[in-house]
């Protein structure tokens, strides 16, 4: 039986990391956020020269936020039940699935939000990444904001979409570091129009383009915390219609 954290009202941070904060349930798989308990093996493993320092150093760092919720979302259903939650918010986190999985969660977000609840989701912006790119190539600033306007090169922009060990070679140490230290690659990267798409396709209909710290989602002040090639959307759970009169 999972315990789920007592937070009234409910609003669930999906994929929080370390950054989850008070009033969410923080959902997270991360086995970083919660393995403190293997300190002392850990330590051991880099004695042995069997773990970088980085990646240590990664897990001796990193505290659990409050009322995590260690769950893998990407394969289970949520343990909430039916229009239980006030609001939904999930940032950096559907790129690194597949795009099929991706909607899957998102369906599973609409399911449990209550009518008139608000989804909030934040992933990198493919259009505002190839415009950091086409810096380089001489194109025009204008359409990015000021924090977007740092040149980004070919190997920046690949590092948006893969892990450090498709673009650079590493020891077999490195490869284990990767895993070790929980980080997924990047899947899928979206822009408005097709996470709009994905959005619609799994049952919402009130979609709207945001921007940092600005929305219908509680505690956005907080949580936002990406202000660059971010792209910001809110989708209401529209309330059923009323049946007609007869």
């Amino acid at each position: 039986m999972v315990r789920v954290p007592p937070v009234t009202p409910l609003r669930i941070n999906l994929g929080s990391g370390a950054s989850g904060i008070e009033g969410w349930v923080n959902v997270d798989a991360d086995p970083k956020l919660r393995m403190r308990w293997a300190l002392p093996i850990l330590r051991l493993l880099r004695k042995l020269g069997a773990m970088s320092g980085s990646t240590l150093a990664m897990y001796e760092g990193v505290r659990a936020p409050p009322n995590l919720l260690p769950w893998n979302f990407g394969k289970r259903r949520l343990p909430f039940d039916d229009g239980s939650a006030d609001a939904v918010f999930t940032s950096h986190t559907l790129e690194h699935f597949p795009r099929w999985q991706a909607e899957s969660v998102v369906r599973e977000a609409y399911r449990v939000l209550r009518p008139g609840g608000v989804m909030r989701v934040t992933v990198p912006d493919l259009e505002v990444i190839c415009r950091r790119f086409l810096l380089t190539k001489g194109a025009s600033p204008d359409a990015l904001t000021p924090e977007q306007r740092e040149p980004m090169s070919a190997r920046d922009f690949n590092m948006v979409f893969y892990t450090r060990d498709h673009v650079q070679k590493g020891s077999r140490l490195d490869s284990v570091d990767f895993r070790l230290a929980g980080i997924a690659p990047h899947m899928y990267i979206f822009d408005t129009s097709d996470m709009t798409e994905l959005l619609r396709s799994a049952g919402f209909s009130k979609i709207e383009k945001r921007s940092f710290r600005v929305g219908r989602c509680p505690d956005i002040d907080r949580l936002d915390n990406r202000p660059g090639e971010t792209l910001y959307l809110e989708a209401e759970k529209t309330p059923a219609a009323a049946p007609a009169a007869k």
